[in-house]
């Protein structure tokens, strides 16, 4: 007598009573493989990966501002100016994610972290180091990567209602960060 579908193989002596009997498992361990596969895309998609892009990109940007006007003692022409290349960054990134969102996501992220990696290790007072490493951080910015990564999942694509969560729940996981700052 075999399980019905919705039941699922909870121990290994079930396993094994299953296979004692002839039951088929290789399909049901499968679907309890892929399953776990696609609640661990999901987990990434939805909660880890925008709120370590809010907090990875927030971060520093507000950094910036301060450190350039008290620091450097720029105009705030030129502070204007730094923040517009910040945020052209990350408009590149978006715009690219249209058409590679793997892609640009992945390339973004290594540029956020060699940007990152620059400001740590230069000194405080290496201008260039700090504006060129600042400005690289803003590639980073990969929500809306993330936001097509969900989109494609196949657990989610076929439920528009679903979608509609995950989406929803993506973008409070990435607002997080700004109530802890």
């Amino acid at each position: 007598m075999s399980k019905p579908a919705a039941q699922s193989l909870t121990t290994a002596g079930d396993v094994v009573a299953d296979v004692e009997q002839g039951h088929d498992t290789t399909n049901n361990n499968a679907d309890n493989a892929l399953t776990f596969v696609d609640k661990a895309k999901m987990f990434l998609c939805v909660f880890s990966l925008p709120y370590f892009y809010g907090t990875i990109t927030t971060l520093p940007f507000i950094y910036f501002v301060i450190h350039m006007r008290n620091e450097f003692k720029l105009s705030w022409i030129d502070v204007g100016c730094f923040v517009g290349c910040y945020q052209a960054a990350g408009v590149t990134t978006n715009f690219l994610t249209i058409f590679i969102p793997r892609t640009t996501h992945f390339v973004g992220t290594s540029l956020g972290l060699i940007g990152s990696i620059a400001v740590l290790v230069k000194s405080n007072d290496d201008k260039l180091a700090f504006l060129l490493g600042t400005i690289a951080v803003g590639f980073s910015e990969s929500f809306s990567s993330a936001q097509l990564l969900l989109k494609n999942l196949s657990c989610v694509n076929k439920d528009m209602e679903l979608m509609s969560r995950k989406l929803k729940i993506q973008y409070a996981s990435g607002e997080i960060k700004r109530s802890r700052l």
